[in-house]
């Protein structure tokens, strides 16, 4: 998989301008909708990026990969609360509970907007795609196995429609290969670009 240069490729953005103009159904805590460009970061105590079990061999994104992505979320500290009505569809909440969870977004060369979420008690992770066609959001497991996986079609508010296996497990492995570039980055390990362009 091909990464063009950070400078030009890579864009980070704010989660508000990504979630709350595209409908995918979280805002970022106290984040401004009138300013969709602020990046809202949390104040609360930073959290420990333990894991407890490593990803599987079998997935495109390593162990270490995946430390080096959570120390770079943990690092940054920004949190964003979704809609009652996706996590629901997720199997995550009942009854319109809210969930905030801390995260990571960036946005590429082609204009997919790629999220990564912890959720709490690492017990797992929300990975989440943009594109023209609405937004796939993926729940996989601490070994990075899909769980659920569901999309939020463009233009439909209040829909979320549950993909089958094969598909979402297509998306889950090209997303997962995106966010294993972007650990190699941060990791000094790709030839084009030692680190991240900081926000």
């Amino acid at each position: 998989m091909h990464l063009p240069s950070t400078h030009t490729a890579l864009t980070t953005f704010a989660i508000s301008a990504l979630m709350i103009s595209t409908v995918l159904a979280f805002v970022p805590n106290e984040a401004s909708a009138a300013t969709p460009d602020n990046a809202t970061t949390s104040e609360d105590a930073s959290r420990s990026v333990a894991l407890n079990t490593p990803a599987q061999s079998a997935s495109p994104l390593s162990a270490e990969q995946l430390q080096k992505i959570l120390k770079d979320m943990q690092d940054r500290n920004q949190m964003a609360t979704f809609n009652p009505q996706l996590t629901d569809s997720l199997g995550l909440t009942k009854d319109g509970k809210v969930l905030t969870l801390e995260f990571r977004a960036l946005k590429d060369d082609k204009g997919i907007y790629h999220s990564f979420f912890r959720l709490d008690g690492n017990t797992g992770y929300l990975i989440a795609q943009r594109t023209e066609k609405g937004v796939t959001t993926c729940h996989v497991d601490m070994n990075l196995n899909l769980v659920k996986a569901v999309i939020h079609p463009e233009g439909q508010p209040g829909v979320y429609v549950r993909l089958p296996l094969h598909e979402a497990t297509k998306i889950l492995h090209a997303e997962l290969l995106w966010w294993a570039d972007i650990a190699n980055e941060i990791t000094g390990s790709n030839s084009q670009a030692a680190t991240l362009v900081r926000p």
